[in-house]
């Protein structure tokens, strides 16, 4: 997340909350990184030269980091979506 902040496009095993914080080009509209499903050489391969077929692709590129350099990981940001999730369950109820 610090390194998406200096404009530095992750590649990042599919896993834990790398899933929910790097946005692969193959699956999000707005991507931040490239990421790949098994710790294997045959999993990050592909997306290694994903990463550099973009790389060649400036306008591309920098748009990729423009939007990592847009994320909002704040505590400010996460309090507030735990909140709205504690009152729609207190609404629920």
């Amino acid at each position: 997340m610090y390194a998406m902040r200096y404009g530095c496009l992750p590649l990042a095993r599919a896993t834990g909350g790398l899933v929910d914080t790097v946005f692969d080009p193959d699956t999000a509209s707005t991507p931040t990184g490239f990421l790949f499903q098994n710790a294997e050489a045959s999993s990050f391969t592909p997306a290694l030269q994903r990463a550099l077929d973009y790389y060649k692709n400036q306008k591309a590129w920098r748009m990729m980091q423009l939007n990592g350099m847009s994320q909002d990981f704040s505590w400010a940001r996460s309090a507030t979506n735990y909140l709205d999730i504690y009152t729609q369950l207190h609404n629920s109820m």
